[in-house]
């Protein structure tokens, strides 16, 4: 089929992406993708969990209910500017009458983003750097119903250019996200300092002090002025480690060693004087303290479940999590 141009016009043509301010249209433009499903071949199966969100650019696809009644959807009819379900499950199955273009995007990810463009409410500025922030890995892992909660937790902070956030060596008090302006982060070794990155608008920093419990690794000294969001310790902890947290059982461990699907490591991040003997087979040591520069060396293809009890295992998780890999706590 003819290849449309994906942009945000196209996207304004379909519900509820019309809705969505420009920022997080221009986000939806970088997830969304065009598929092409051939005449007579299935899209989805009534009954099927729900992945994706789709809608019919071009061809006809009938939509088939229990009794096998079809209603007969053309692309670039009034029909086709709604998602072609939006339920939880599949209400009815989708079957390609002639060759199909369809826009395709993940559920969740269509889902985040409006819930933070609701969230964000008419503040634009605002709404750009929680489209932002919202992207990183870290933030995919809270739960939608969290989301308007930490963003009304977040306290704004003005400074200047030349302003200096906090220095190396600082104890940690804050997790901050960038709103507005830019900020420089350097590091001091050996009395040689280096500038490490230049960081805008949807941007973080501050969170390794805060998990870690160990002072401020760099600097930040404000590059251009702006405004800074800020989180205090506690609030980091509720709304954003916890809730990026997810338990499994020893026996939930066992049915998915069992099951064959996926390689599966346990770790214990407690520090290497802790550790008593040897450790339960398939079990892996990990220093809290080490882990974030030890992630490079793990297989992304593995779940990892934190096995050492207590408050090490949440930040065990969050690190890993957010350094991109499916990670759980084990429950004791």
């Amino acid at each position: 089929m003819t290849v449309e141009t994906l942009d945000i016009n196209l996207l304004r043509c379909f519900s509820p992406l019309r809705f969505l301010s420009e920022q997080c249209l221009e986000e939806v433009v970088s997830q969304i993708r065009f598929i092409d499903i051939a005449k007579d071949k299935m899209l989805f199966k009534r009954d099927d969990p729900r992945q994706h969100c789709h809608w019919l650019v071009k061809g006809a696809l009938d939509l088939l209910d229990e009794n096998y009644n079809a209603m007969l959807l053309v692309g670039g009819s009034d029909s086709c500017e709604r998602m072609l379900a939006d339920k939880l499950h599949y209400q009815q199955t989708a079957v390609a009458v002639d060759d199909c273009l369809l826009l395709e995007i993940e559920q969740d990810k269509l889902d985040l983003m409006l819930t933070v463009d609701q969230a964000a409410g008419s503040d634009a500025e605002g709404d750009d750097w929680m489209s932002k922030l919202l992207q990183s890995r870290l933030f995919e892992l809270i739960p939608p119903a969290n989301i308007d909660t930490l963003f009304k937790t977040f306290s704004a902070a003005d400074y200047l250019m030349g302003d200096i956030i906090f220095h190396q060596g600082d104890k940690g008090d804050y997790f901050y996200v960038i709103k507005a302006g830019e900020v420089s982060i350097e590091r001091t070794l050996k009395d040689n300092s280096q500038h490490l990155k230049t960081a805008g608008p949807g941007e973080f920093f501050g969170e390794d002090a805060l998990v870690r419990g160990k002072p401020r690794n760099a600097t930040i000294t404000m590059q251009k002025s702006g405004v800074l969001m800020r989180l205090n310790q506690a609030d980091f902890d509720a709304l954003l480690v916890k809730p990026a947290t997810e338990y499994v059982s020893e026996t939930e461990i066992q049915e998915f060693i069992e099951a064959g699907k996926q390689p599966l490591k346990l770790i214990d991040v407690r520090h290497p004087k802790e550790i008593d003997g040897q450790l339960p087979h398939g079990t892996i040591h990990i220093p809290l303290q080490v882990l974030r520069s030890y992630a490079a060396k793990l297989d992304q293809d593995t779940l990892y479940v934190v096995a050492t009890p207590g408050r090490r295992a949440e930040l065990g998780a969050f690190l890993l999590n957010q350094a991109g890999f499916d990670t759980f706590v084990l429950k004791h």
